[in-house]
């Protein structure tokens, strides 16, 4: 990822899921895995083929936090609130490839068939009309797909990656467009191989008192919802 300034997900998604496999990383169907959280924020993950035990539970992005984590967990770093997904037919005005408009609370990524995906963090009957309505040379997209869903964001706008409360899974969350990008320093932090600028910026990013020390909000108007 080093220099990359886009990711085409039709091409990352199949390299990385080689590269998981060349490092004998299993990826596990999420309705065929149960999780049992135990003392000490370790876990057994029970497949239907054989039980694991881990040392830490990581629950790397908003959806695995949200069917994960414990409610009093998650509260304390994260908001829920509830996302729409729309699908627009090809269109041949749009020329970008990835557009995010934090004004707006949406991004959008080309397909393959010259479509649009729209994430939004709204909900209504008017969301596809308003953010269509944003995007200069957007008039002739128009919705084929949608659907609504839950998710959360960080209480503060800025990203978390750390332990919620003692003996508590770690969470990974809140990077949004930026996660593929900063995942080599995520994980070095996970296995303590960070450097001291990488050190300095997840720790005080974490989930627990050093957190609530630092000042490194970065979008505030989260603070009131979205």
């Amino acid at each position: 990822l080093r220099g990359a300034r886009n990711i085409c997900h039709q091409v990352f998604r199949p390299a990385l899921r080689r590269w998981l496999a060349d490092s004998n990383v299993q990826i596990a169907s999420a309705s065929s895995l149960v999780l049992r959280p135990i003392r000490g924020g370790r876990v057994t993950a029970t497949a239907p083929d054989r039980t694991l035990k881990a040392n830490r539970l990581i629950l790397a992005d908003e959806e695995a936090i949200r069917n994960h984590a414990k409610e009093q967990e998650w509260t304390r770093g994260f908001i829920g609130v509830t996302a729409t997904a729309l699908v627009c037919k090809p269109t041949s005005t749009l020329r970008e490839k990835c557009i995010i408009n934090p004004a707006n609370r949406f991004s959008a990524c080309l397909q393959d068939n010259s479509g649009f995906e729209i994430i939004t963090l709204s909900s209504g009957n008017d969301v596809a009309t308003d953010v269509i309505a944003s995007v200069p040379g957007a008039e002739n997209l128009r919705p084929s797909g949608r659907t609504v869903f839950d998710t959360c964001v960080s209480a503060d706008g800025a990203p978390m990656v750390g332990s919620t409360g003692q003996g508590s899974a770690w969470v990974v969350g809140g990077f949004g467009n930026t996660g593929a990008f900063v995942s080599p320093a995520i994980a070095r932090f996970l296995v303590g191989k960070s450097t001291d600028m990488e050190e300095e910026f997840f720790t005080s990013r974490g989930g627990g008192k050093a957190r609530a020390m630092q000042s490194v909000s970065e979008h505030l108007h989260l603070r009131s919802g979205i």
